[in-house]
């Protein structure tokens, strides 16, 4: 299964990653944030961010989030100075904890801790505190750093204490969220050489915003878990994520949205599933029928190729169209190797043209741009870039309570605005 892709939604007006909290007035679900620097928030320009900073994107407008986590600290320090006195004093309803990193360090180091000793004596500390306190603890895993050996495997540092964590959240009855386990599915599927944009430059550790808004997705695909006691506060479709760029890198902060539009014919639709970082569910702005269109998102798009699927259900038999497009006006983002399973389609590869200029079989909404020459195509020769006012769709035949899978291969686009219409 591909962890690596996402698409999602316009860009926020003017949005910034130095927030901690996203107030709106009025009662609140107030959820706290403990933990070290891959958690904590960082000024916008630094291009560093913790995942706490973001997580909020994925919580619906009933939570507050209040990022209490500080860089350098580990299960035992931010007890220690007093950090989790306050946090329980600001009697939160949810408390996300996520320590060990700086507990790995050496045992001469006052932040220090065992794995198998007094790391597992802190957290339950922090398990019986937070419910002394009628606050709902949840554990979330070290997750790894990218760090890789001579084979090209990830190295296993950290393991002794994602493991720990888990041992005591069974123990104490708390939700748990294996970070470790999802970040190294991730970093083992993108491999060393391409997985250096989720980081700070020169930095192993530290997320860039794309980095941090990647690890809130895989931590938020957890939270939405039938089992999970934030299940119903998360967002079915995040909202925009911020990703903000080193001035020199290519990597772009919009995303992909895939929609599947059955309103024509009636059909409606079930979400079931996604790729890690994929989110779907129907269209919230329609006042009618909602179902019967499907927004399908994921997490910003990279410069690299990357594939990712998902799987709905029609209710009824009929035709639905299949809708690519990019997250804002004038931003492009690639997509080729559409594929899939549970109805017919034909020329998914893009590789047939039309009169039009266009891949046939397909239509045109807008001016989406085929490109057949640059040599840039996923498979074969050809691809196309869409917008979210340029997009490309088709229509598929489905059969009432039969699962479809539809697999495509996306990235990101530099081009704004293109030259010509196509590109032959």
């Amino acid at each position: 299964m591909s962890v690596i892709k996402s698409i999602m939604f316009p860009a926020l007006a003017a949005t910034v990653l130095a927030l901690g909290t996203f107030a709106h007035g009025g009662e609140k679900v107030k959820i706290a944030l403990a933990g070290d620097s891959t958690v904590a928030n960082y000024k916008p320009g630094d291009n560093i961010a913790g995942w706490g900073q973001v997580i909020r994107f994925f919580l619906n407008d009933n939570c507050e989030v209040e990022n209490l986590a500080v860089g350098g600290r580990s299960s035992k320090t931010f007890i220690e100075e007093g950090r989790w006195g306050k946090l329980l004093a600001g009697k939160p309803q949810f408390v996300l904890i996520q320590f060990g990193h700086n507990d790995s360090h050496g045992k001469d180091k006052p932040e220090s801790t065992a794995a198998g000793g007094n790391y597992k004596d802190f957290l339950r500390k922090y398990a019986d505190d937070a419910k002394a306190a009628a606050i709902t603890p949840v554990f979330i895993t070290p997750m790894h750093r990218r760090t890789f050996d001579k084979s090209g495997a990830l190295t296993a540092e950290l393991k002794p204490y994602a493991d720990a964590m888990k041992e005591v959240a069974a123990e104490k009855g708390v939700f748990c969220i294996d970070l470790y386990e999802s970040s190294g599915n991730l970093l083992n599927e993108l491999g060393e050489s391409k997985s250096g944009f989720l980081y700070r430059p020169s930095d192993r550790t530290h997320f860039s915003p794309e980095g941090a808004c990647k690890m809130a997705g895989l931590i938020a695909n957890e939270l939405k878990k039938p089992e999970s006691p934030l299940k119903d506060y998360c967002r079915e479709v995040p909202l925009p994520l911020p990703a903000e760029q080193p001035a020199k890198s290519k990597a772009v902060a919009i995303s992909a949205s895939v929609h599947v539009f059955g309103v024509n014919s009636r059909v409606s639709m079930s979400f079931d599933s996604g790729s890690d970082g994929v989110s779907g569910g129907p269209a919230s702005w329609m006042k009618e029928n909602s179902d019967q269109r499907l927004v399908v998102v994921t997490q910003p798009v990279t410069p690299e190729w990357t594939k990712c699927h998902f799987t709905f259900t029609p209710k009824s038999s009929g035709i639905v169209m299949l809708i690519f497009m990019s997250s804002a006006k004038g931003q492009y983002i690639c997509c080729d190797d559409v594929e899939i399973d549970g109805a017919a389609i034909e020329n998914g590869d893009f590789e047939t043209a039309g009169s039009n200029g266009l891949p046939s079989m397909w239509q045109p909404l807008g001016k989406p741009v085929y490109d057949a020459k640059s040599g840039k195509a996923h498979g074969g020769s050809s691809f196309v870039k869409c917008s979210s006012d340029d997009r490309l769709n088709r229509n598929i035949t489905v059969e009432g309570g039969k699962p479809v899978t539809i697999s495509f291969w996306i990235k990101g686009d530099e081009v704004k605005q293109p030259a010509a219409e196509h590109i032959k």
